[in-house]
């Protein structure tokens, strides 16, 4: 199941008529947020609506990295890093890697060799040989229904089903 299918949503109109579909909400008197799978449930009833729509982001924890064995070569201005060790079987391309300090950036891997490295981006640092991290933590897709009213709006994340209550004009930024 995609994460933007974990809810289903419908809306109830003035006259009874319910809408799933489109993101306009005025003279609604009811909208649910319907669980697909085992989820709370969200409902807002009797409070003028504005609109509805969808935010789809991947979330990363960048606090999930591991250290890699001995050190590499990294060089200011050139995309490839010099291993001392092949590091074929530990990293791939699509991975992320910086040199062992907090507050490093992360460079983008594209191709691994046995003794060399390449970044999607030529390195601007320092050059150094220095023990290095990779990220291992795969990204997780998030999904975050909101439903603007009157006052308010209600943001509901697919994965867990948490709610976040903010002031009608503030535009939640991830």
């Amino acid at each position: 199941m995609k994460i933007a299918e974990t809810y289903k949503w419908e809306a109830e109109k003035m006259d009874g008529t319910i809408i799933i579909k489109g993101g306009d909400l005025q003279n609604c008197v009811r909208f649910s947020l319907l669980p697909q799978i085992s989820l709370p449930r969200h409902d807002i009833i009797g409070i003028p609506m504005i609109r509805r729509f969808g935010r789809g982001f991947i979330r990363q924890n960048f606090q999930s990295t591991e250290m890699l064995p001995g050190f590499l070569h990294w060089e200011n201005g050139s995309n490839q890093i010099r291993t001392e060790e092949d590091l074929t079987g530990i990293i791939a391309p699509g991975r992320l890697i910086k040199k062992r300090h907090d507050g490093e950036k992360w460079w983008i891997i594209i191709d691994v060799k046995p003794d060399l490295i390449t970044l999607l981006k030529p390195y601007d640092g320092k050059t150094k040989r220095i023990e290095s991290k990779i990220y291992v933590a795969p990204p997780k897709p998030e999904y975050l229904h909101c439903v603007v009213c009157r006052g308010f709006r209600l943001y509901v994340k697919s994965s867990d089903g948490t709610a976040l209550i903010t002031p009608e004009n503030y535009e939640l930024n991830l």
